[in-house]
């Protein structure tokens, strides 16, 4: 994470969305970003690595290499322009091209590249013999099959949950016949192995711990080819970590194995040991299987998706998994769909690819490592003009509008109205605190608000991870909650359920994660809680309750996780705490036209006099909002409008502009930004 004080002078940033002129959604219709190149097929072997081929036959791949390195768009294999076929698996890859020849690069631990050696690896692709009869090959693990035109099967690699197939446990360093039988499709999962002869017979080998062999119970391991049911209308097979799914002649879509996670499709998440069959009455063309969801074609063009969706891998605009198909983007026709770890592409029928879901291993290929739940440019929330103040928790957002209506909205749920009519709020982790009209003083989480003590002549409130501290019109302010850094009395305890008195003459008041501050009326500064990272400012002073060194006359003062930011009446911005530690404040940059700061988790937001708004610090999920991911050292600028204010949350932060239209950038995984989650991104080629 890129440190917050201590700075060179601000530089500008590559802002590419801000108030008045919104950036389209990454991956939309109308995003001038999305690639140009004309794909003719997608292919994801190990559910951690993607390999494409163009229209023009070169090759490419992206995503985790098997090897520590990552590729976060795609990379050219080779020179070659004849690819027909390929399939990465993480350690290795390997594909066919038009002229029947096998070709096979990466790591070769357990002979998996078919050279007839074991250890080393290859690059660039090695050949696989000189036979020029190979039609399609898969890979997975450390193994590797492929179906040669005569349709015979040949497996090689490593044979410890016997994927191999030949009867015995033994690696196999150059490819091995499985069987005498011709076969029209073949697919390898996790620790098992699914194959489709050519008389429309199922069979499975290796090993099926969750049933993912589909031969009923006890099915241990199976050295050899085992016959699933006894259908002679199978038409293809698709098997991953441990399930596995298949389409039959009449187009109907079966599944078995693990179902933790509704990946089966069945309306449960039950087991099974034997195919069940999923979305009856649909049409299916085809099936991928991805680690925890699986994803299908219908005969239509159309996309659904079940199972697993933390990472937003099933595209439906949510990240609530789901035990039964779900439609998804219905306004691409797709003509291949691949299921990943965590995440789904899907190949239109104009030659788009376009990726959605978890990206922490490059995955979506767009050039980033963010996930598709994240905003990194500013995007508008609603179209109204009459926000007045905005705040941001871990993972939720709260904003009052200048009727002093309150609304909130994240973790997991949609915007909302918080019933009665409010005066000030503050938000940090799950909770949200406020001052009502009357004076009175409220918080509230995933639950209605609840009334903090019976007093009244509350001004204002600060809320940090799991304590709370509010001012009153007298100047003294009060805290509760959690105190075993002393966040709440300044020494240590178990903690206090009601408001305890701490200080008076106070002006304004902030809470971090575990320490405190406060602004006297005075413009001075002071700090208790948790000093580790030196949180308290005060110059690591040996008597504790010593004013923050060198810092009067405060205008805005703000906490985040463990550090704190200032700007004084000479609009210097000042910041101590945090990482590297800082036991005084440094100013951040050595101009005098700061207005307001705000401070998040892991990063910070600042305005300037000409309403301007600059970011810096962690930006993993685009919480700077200058539509990248780089973490920054110094000030960028976010957005190219004007701005009134800004709030910093757990990875996210949002604004109000000069317009008094509201803006959110950064993580959406709970929906925090506002808005439906940004679900697709085309992936480019350099």
């Amino acid at each position: 994470m890129a440190a917050f004080p201590g700075a060179p002078a601000p530089h500008p940033g590559s802002a590419t969305a801000g108030p008045g002129a919104p950036a389209p959604p990454a991956g939309s219709a109308s995003s001038p970003a999305g690639s140009t190149v004309a794909w003719k097929s997608v292919s994801t072997g190990s559910g951690r690595a993607n390999c494409a081929i163009a229209g023009d036959g070169t090759l490419w791949c992206w995503g985790d290499a098997g090897d520590g390195t990552q590729r976060n768009a795609p990379v050219r294999v080779g020179d070659s322009t004849d690819w027909a076929s390929v399939s990465p698996a993480g350690t290795h890859t390997c594909g066919t091209r038009t002229d029947g020849s096998l070709w096979c690069w990466g790591s070769n631990s357990n002979g998996q590249l078919g050279l007839g050696t074991t250890g080393g690896g290859a690059l660039p692709p090695a050949r696989v013999g000189t036979d020029a009869t190979w039609a399609t090959v898969t890979t997975s693990g450390n193994t590797t099959c492929a179906i040669r035109n005569d349709r015979s099967l040949w497996c090689w690699g490593s044979n410890a949950d016997r994927m191999i197939g030949d009867g015995t446990d033994q690696d196999r360093p150059e490819p091995a016949r499985i069987g005498t039988g011709t076969w029209t499709d073949v697919d390898l999962g996790g620790s098992h192995t699914c194959g489709v002869r050519d008389d429309g017979t199922l069979w499975c080998w290796g090993s099926g711990p969750s049933g993912e062999l589909g031969t009923g119970p006890d099915q241990g391991q199976q050295t050899s080819p085992v016959r699933v049911g006894t259908s002679s209308s199978w038409t293809s097979v698709n098997a991953t970590h441990d399930h596995t799914c298949a389409v039959d002649t009449a187009k109907a879509l079966w599944c078995w194995g693990d179902n933790g996670s509704g990946q089966l499709g069945d309306s449960t998440t039950v087991d099974r040991d034997r195919p069940v069959r999923v979305g009856a009455g649909t049409s299916w063309a085809s099936v991928a299987a991805g680690t925890d969801h699986t994803c299908a074609l219908t005969t239509a063009g159309g996309t659904r998706c079940w199972g697993a969706n933390d990472n937003g891998q099933l595209g439906d605009n949510t990240t609530a998994g789901s035990t039964r198909p779900v439609p998804v983007n219905a306004d691409l026709t797709t003509r291949q769909v691949i299921a990943g770890f965590r995440y789904t592409c899907a190949l239109t029928g104009d030659g788009g690819l376009w990726c959605w879901g978890d990206n922490s291993g490059g995955h979506l290929g767009d050039g980033t490592s963010v996930s598709s739940t994240s905003v990194p440019s500013a995007v508008r929330v609603g179209d109204r003009t009459d926000w007045a103040e905005v705040v941001t928790g871990a993972r939720h957002t709260c904003a009052r509008r200048t009727d002093r209506s309150v609304w909130c909205w994240g973790g997991g749920a949609a915007m909302r109205q918080v019933p009665g009519s409010w005066w000030a709020i503050a938000a940090g982790g799950d909770t949200t605190c406020a001052v009502r009209a009357d004076a009175t003083l409220w918080c509230w989480d995933a639950h209605p608000p609840a009334r903090v003590g019976d007093g009244t002549g509350w001004v204002s409130v600060g809320v940090g991870e799991s304590h709370a501290c509010a001012v009153q019109t007298d100047g003294v302010v009060w805290c509760w909650g959690d105190n075993s850094r002393g966040q709440v009395t300044s020494e240590p305890s178990a903690g206090e359920l009601a408001p305890t008195r701490v200080r008076a003459d106070v002006a304004d008041v902030t809470a971090g994660d575990h320490h405190t501050c406060a602004a006297d009326r005075a413009g001075a500064v002071w700090c208790w809680g948790d000093d580790s990272l030196g949180q308290h400012g005060d110059g690591a002073v040996a008597a504790p309750g010593a004013p923050v060194t060198g810092l009067t006359g405060v205008v805005s003062l703000r906490a985040g996780a463990d550090r704190t930011c200032a700007v004084d009446a000479d609009h210097r911005l000042w910041c101590w705490g945090g990482g590297p530690a800082l036991t005084a404040p440094l100013e951040v940059t050595g101009d005098r036209n700061w207005a307001s700061v705000a401070v998040g988790s892991s990063a910070a937001c600042g305005v300037r006099t000409d309403a301007s708004l600059w970011c810096w610090g962690g930006n993993a999920a685009g919480q700077l909002g200058d539509g990248t991911t780089i973490g920054r050292d110094a000030p960028v600028l976010s957005g190219d409008g004007t701005w009134l204010a800004a709030s910093a949350g757990g990875a996210h932060a949002c604004g109000i502009s000069t317009d008094h239209s509201l803006w959110c950038w950064g993580d959406n995984a709970a929906g925090q930004v506002g808005r439906a989650l940004i679900v697709r991104r085309p992936v480019r080629v350099p």
